[in-house]
């Protein structure tokens, strides 16, 4: 004869909680490591634009044609307001930084400009989106008390922190500090968005 017992209420009950608490975890843990991935890629992007800029400076005494538009690197397929230019900057629909023709023109024979896409990341900063990274050049900026003008920025989210470069910290736009804050590097961090911001050197030294 068969004396055995099924489960009561309150045993399914924990069975299904623990089994809810475990899917949570793997959740979690894909979507983490979907993330560092991500910043992994784009990281990497960053570091190869950085170098190829160096690269075009060393060769050309200047950074490329193009660069005082503050151009989005990389193939992000962002078009906020449909004009056929990839965004990696903007408010609303309006556009604040786009792919420059003439800087990737410029630059094509010191990287793979279809390296992407560069909008694999996009956050919300201060009203802002942001993606990908993008080529600034800061005729006010100021770092350590001096002026420098040349730098790349480059999009992560929180956790994930700024790791590639000679990497800043603000301490008031448009002025910066090479001090490693306790916090870590990041120019402009809110919403779970960082910028990271790397100094590029003065293109006359090179």
């Amino acid at each position: 004869m068969n004396t055995g017992r099924g489960f009561t209420i309150v045993e399914l009950l924990i069975v299904i909680v623990v089994i809810g608490i475990l899917a949570v975890i793997a959740i979690t843990s894909i979507t983490s490591a979907q993330l560092r991935a991500k910043v992994q890629q784009n990281t990497s992007l960053a570091q190869a634009y950085g170098k190829a800029l160096v690269a075009y400076a060393t060769e050309n005494g200047n950074y490329p044609p193009g660069y005082t538009t503050w151009p989005c690197l990389g193939t992000g397929t962002t078009d906020i307001n449909n004009d056929g230019n990839y965004d990696c900057s903007w408010t609303g629909t309006t556009p604040e930084h786009q792919k420059s023709a003439s800087f990737d023109a410029a630059i094509r024979r010191y990287v793979d400009i279809t390296a992407g896409p560069s909008d694999i990341i996009t956050v919300d900063i201060n009203g802002k989106r942001l993606s990908g990274v993008t080529f600034w050049n800061i005729t006010d900026g100021v770092i350590d008390g001096q002026p420098h003008y040349w730098y790349l920025g480059y999009i992560i989210k929180a956790p994930e922190t700024c790791k590639y470069g000679h990497l800043l910290t603000t301490t008031g736009w448009p002025a910066f500090s090479s001090t490693r804050p306790a916090a870590g590097y990041t120019w402009q961090e809110a919403d779970g968005g960082r910028t990271c911001l790397v100094k590029l050197p003065n293109p006359a030294t090179l």
